[in-house]
């Protein structure tokens, strides 16, 4: 195994690492608003929504869960077990 390839690993295995970071991140974050819609738990007023297509957080706390939460955290496996 030369250098470059040895370099390749050790940053595929830095961003997998990053990328569950940031999805572990979402997936608390998601939580909080699904299981609080009006965001009491996380102190966000109800206001922020005011100009936007949604009364509460949770299809808002739904794609954060979703979207950023679990494709990220199951998209970082690859990154260190595999290409790491």
């Amino acid at each position: 195994m030369n250098t470059s390839e040895k370099e390749r690993k050790r940053l595929a295995k830095a961003l997998g690492i990053l990328q569950l970071f940031i999805g572990l991140g979402a997936v608390a974050g998601g939580l909080g608003l699904v299981l609080e819609p009006d965001s009491s738990n996380l102190r966000m007023p109800l206001s922020m929504l005011e100009h936007s297509p949604f009364s509460d957080f949770l299809i808002p706390g739904l794609v954060l869960l979703i979207v950023n939460g679990f494709i990220l955290s199951i998209g970082c496996i690859p990154y260190i077990f595999v290409w790491g």
